[in-house]
């Protein structure tokens, strides 16, 4: 055990290790040179020729070394996705709030020199520019997956004369929870996703209602992530903050406002339909 905390702690400070020897050494060089050169005897270029041995020994050393796992998360903008959607029918300021989908696609990344395994990622908040959390009622937290959508076809026909005579299309999706294997520079996309809001069923009366719409009065901006992972024997809890693109979240306060005249009664008519999250 002492050893393998030993060897881990040396592996994670190789970088000043080599670069403090390095620098006693050249410090040893210049003093022994700087002797030599008081009785007559210096050599300046082999002085020269040490030192950039040393710098390319070093060097050399530094990079063949593997650092630990480290990983990196991103949002994936190049996919062109709104990341959390708030739907309103009729897109209008007079229609009615429903549905809220959280859709974010995050690159996970390994950029270390050795293999990480991710147990899980997260979301665990969502923020606005100042970093203050965003309570939506009925998010919590989100833990990511791989999703693949896979478009397959069966062909049906006669065997014996080659005639064709239908066709059955169909897709297949997938998500994979984890845990992911990542290699050093290896890279995976996940998707953090849920769908909320409000089912206008008993729970939403008017006190409820008013608490989402306070709750909702900082645009949100930025999303909090924790990545949980392992490098050998070392467990790492990592958080990141990441950017997120973020639709009709003010048209959607101000439709609630007006379906409930300024929160002073439950709007008439409005049944309950289930939120699916699918």
């Amino acid at each position: 055990m002492v050893r393998h905390a030993l060897h881990r702690h040396l592996r994670e400070h190789s970088s000043l290790l080599i670069w403090s020897g390095v620098s006693i050494a050249m410090l040893l060089l210049a003093v022994t040179t700087a002797l030599d050169a008081d009785a007559g005897a210096s050599d300046i270029g082999l002085l020269a020729l040490n030192l950039v041995l040393l710098l390319v020994t070093a060097t050399t050393l530094e990079l063949t070394i593997p650092e630990p796992a480290h990983l990196t998360l991103d949002s994936q903008t190049e996919l062109e996705f709104n990341d959390l959607l708030f739907f309103v029918e009729g897109d209008s300021s007079d229609g009615q709030p429903r549905d809220i989908l959280v859709q974010l696609y995050v690159a996970v990344g390994n950029v270390g020199g050795t293999t990480a395994v991710v147990s899980s990622v997260e979301l665990v908040a969502l923020l606005d520019g100042a970093n203050r959390p965003v309570d939506l009622i009925g998010l919590g937290k989100v833990e990511a997956a791989t999703y693949t959508k896979v478009v397959r076809w069966v062909d049906a026909g006669d065997v014996g004369t080659g005639v064709w005579k239908s066709s059955e299309r169909f897709q297949v999706r997938e998500q994979d929870y984890g845990p992911y294997v990542l290699a050093p520079n290896d890279v995976i996309s996940v998707r953090l996703r849920r769908r909320l809001g409000i089912d206008w069923s008993a729970q939403w009366d008017v006190v409820q209602l008013k608490a989402f719409y306070d709750a909702t009065a900082h645009p949100i901006t930025q999303a909090k992530v924790i990545a949980k992972y392992r490098r050998a024997d070392t467990y790492v809890n990592q958080v990141f903050v990441v950017p997120i693109r973020v639709t009709q979240q003010m048209l959607y306060r101000q439709a609630l406002e007006n379906i409930t005249d300024g929160f002073t009664n439950r709007p008439p008519g409005h049944t309950s339909r289930p939120i699916a999250d699918w």
